[in-house]
């Protein structure tokens, strides 16, 4: 595969092992910045191949209904989505403006202070970030109907990805403004346990979006009737590859809720414990490895056994779904 690729699945989790070592330093004003450039290549990663995985549901008199979204409902959930990011920037933006407010009432809550005082424009802290996740959850729905009106006579596979990914935006944008709406948690006082609630719901999410995709995904499904099938074959690497893509997944996941449920420390504190840290690079290692060692597998099965027509086309339609789990 093209080195472009490469550096398109691997820049993220590289970003991520930088903002942890942020986090672990203190380095608060670098770490904010820092989430620009993750964002950014996050939702670079994750739209490029996920353009591979949904499928194209154009307008036409046979397989649409009346009123079917033009030009296409793919693309046009793509712009929503862009410029949800966008606002999410800007959002990132506001905060880190030195003449914001914000450092006054972290530096009011850490100093012992039982009840915060917000100011009446609290509100400049999440507005944009509200206004992204409507738009994520615009997204979803965008693709839904789409399914609904476009997807008659389509294949089950393509149906299932559409629905999958239609869903996911839905779902995963309403516990973002949920998380949004309910920000004030964080440092009106030190009670912030439901906003820590919401945000392991959204990782839970994640986690079950990432079994849904190893359960439902043909490429991990092993032909135990292939002669050749071995522990380390070609029948198995990718089902024991996405099995250990989890695992790293996983260990970044319990990192994060250790944190998050560490009733110990206000969410605005930095510093994490060197396990958590060192695992968490260990993780983004392992995947980066992982991602390249999919790119080589792709280039050497340029010269693989011819498969059936019927699951040619479920392998090449979810050949790319694991590089973008995030």
């Amino acid at each position: 595969m093209k080195i472009a690729e490469i550096g398109i699945a691997c820049i993220p989790w590289a970003l991520i092992f930088w903002n942890a070592a942020l986090w672990e330093e203190y380095s608060g004003q670098l770490w904010a910045e820092s989430l620009v450039p993750l964002i950014l290549f996050a939702t670079l990663s994750m739209e490029y191949f996920k353009n591979y995985t949904i499928p194209d549901f154009k307008y036409d008199e046979r397989n649409c209904s009346c009123c079917g979204i033009e030009p296409n409902g793919k693309q046009t959930s793509l712009l929503v989505r862009i410029l949800s990011v966008i606002f999410i920037i800007v959002q990132i933006g506001i905060f880190l403006d030195d003449g914001n407010g914000w450092d006054g009432i972290v530096t009011n809550l850490q100093s012992n202070s039982t009840t915060t005082v917000l100011p009446s424009d609290f509100a400049k802290f999440t507005t944009w970030a509200s206004f992204a996740s409507m738009l994520y959850i615009l997204s979803g729905l965008i693709l839904i109907v789409t399914l609904c009106q476009c997807g008659r006579n389509r294949d089950k596979q393509e149906k299932t990805e559409m629905l999958r990914w239609g869903l996911h935006d839905v779902v995963l944008g309403s516990i973002w403004l949920a998380l949004s709406l309910q920000f004030h948690d964080v440092v009106d006082d030190y009670d912030d346990k439901h906003w820590r609630h919401l945000f392991s719901s959204m990782i839970v999410f994640h986690v079950i979006i990432l079994l849904f995709d190893i359960m439902s995904n043909p490429n991990y499904q092993i032909d135990y009737e292939d002669k050749d099938v071995a522990l380390w074959s070609e029948a198995t690497k990718p089902a024991i590859k996405e099995s250990l893509r989890f695992i790293l997944y996983s260990v970044i996941y319990w990192c994060i809720l250790s944190r998050l449920h560490d009733d110990s420390t206000l969410l605005v504190n930095m510093g994490m414990d060197n396990i958590g840290l060192h695992a968490i690079w260990v993780s983004c290692i392992g995947l980066i490895i992982l991602n390249v060692s999919e790119f080589q597998a792709d280039s050497n099965s340029q010269v693989a056994a011819t498969v059936k027509a019927s699951e040619r086309k479920g392998k090449r339609l979810l050949a790319n779904r694991s590089l973008l789990s995030f």
